[in-house]
């Protein structure tokens, strides 16, 4: 059985935990979701990123975002989009092939 070892675990209702080990799941977050709110996390790479994309004003429109994805990312800018809702599934694991194609 799983035990999430974030504190706030219960209450929160951000999609993506830091705390969370990237294997456990791959949920979905869109731009206009919450983001942790922990001090001990507002430093860590994924929730960084959140909140600069939530600084660019991006909104669900543009896509949702998965920790993997997240973690490909290495500029916000306001041009950033993420995955088609309508894609499911499929179009996040796209996504995160074609960023890594353009990268090499």
């Amino acid at each position: 059985m799983y035990v999430c070892q974030c504190p706030m675990f219960e209450k929160c209702c951000a999609p993506i935990c830091p705390a969370e080990d990237i294997s456990t799941e791959n949920p979905n977050w869109f731009p206009d979701e919450p983001i942790c709110r922990l001090r001990k996390y507002a430093t860590h790479p994924i929730v960084a990123k959140q909140k600069r994309i939530k600084a660019a004003g991006l909104g669900p429109e543009d896509g949702y975002f998965t920790r993997r994805m997240l973690q490909a990312v290495e500029r916000v800018t306001p041009n950033l989009r993420g995955a088609s809702p309508e894609d499911g599934e499929e179009g996040g694991k796209r996504w995160t092939r074609e960023r890594q194609r353009r990268q090499r």
